[in-house]
């Protein structure tokens, strides 16, 4: 099923960085699809898409409120419970980088600004959750990165965990699995001859003895 096409007075023109290739962040899905309908973050035009699960075969695509702070590329989002979660990018054409954070509710359709990414300005992170908690991690600002941030919304902070196991890099994805949170891929060096193909594993159960630390995986097979 194709995106739909949106109106003329959305678009402002296709954002692009004179460095990284022009894209959607691969890091920029993680929704919880079990607890509410799929989500889409078009992030160059600010513009937030849901598509119900329950129409396979007639699925229909229905706009949403507009993310506010501006328009934006190479955001990082993620969900925690019911809510969506949505931040930091890069504004090309003001050559200006991010730092907001905001959450989406699907019930009233109302995005609330939340506390600041705890990492300062960042685009092309990857972001994942685990539990009731959320992650944000490595991306550029200008150099590239390799921390790693919780947010909790239940006091709505930050709080820095050890940094990811790999190399500094963006443009890399991000998923979890149960209590693990997992990093890969991306470049390292900002354009496709640094792409790299090793994937890290990271431990978020808090009673864990290996909790909060990372483990190389295998290579992905795709490379």
């Amino acid at each position: 099923m194709l995106f739909p096409a949106l109106p003329d007075n959305i678009i402002s023109g296709r954002l692009h960085h004179p460095i990284l290739p022009h894209h959607p962040n691969p890091g920029s899905e993680n929704m919880d699809k079990a607890n509410f309908n799929f989500i889409l973050l078009r992030s160059v035009v600010c513009t937030w898409m849901i598509l119900s699960p329950d129409l396979m075969f007639g699925e229909t695509w229905t706009q949403k409120a507009v993310i506010p702070g501006g328009v934006r590329d190479l955001t990082v989002g993620f969900s925690i419970g019911n809510k969506g979660y949505v931040g930091t990018g890069y504004h090309h054409g003001l050559w200006y980088e991010y730092q907001d954070f905001w959450e989406w509710d699907p019930v009233t359709d109302v995005w609330t600004q939340k506390a600041d990414f705890g990492g300062g300005l960042r685009y092309g992170a990857v972001g994942f959750s685990i539990g009731i908690k959320g992650y944000i991690g490595t991306g550029a600002s200008p150099t590239l990165r390799k921390d790693l941030w919780e947010y909790d919304p239940a006091v709505n902070t930050w709080t820095q965990k050890t940094d990811f196991g790999g190399a500094p890099r963006c443009l890399a994805t991000g998923f979890s699995i149960g209590t693990k949170g997992y990093i890969g891929l991306g470049t390292i060096n900002g354009n496709s001859s640094g792409a790299v193909a090793d994937y890290w594993e990271w431990e978020g159960d808090t009673a864990s003895p290996n909790y909060n630390t990372w483990v190389q995986k295998v290579v992905s097979q795709g490379q």
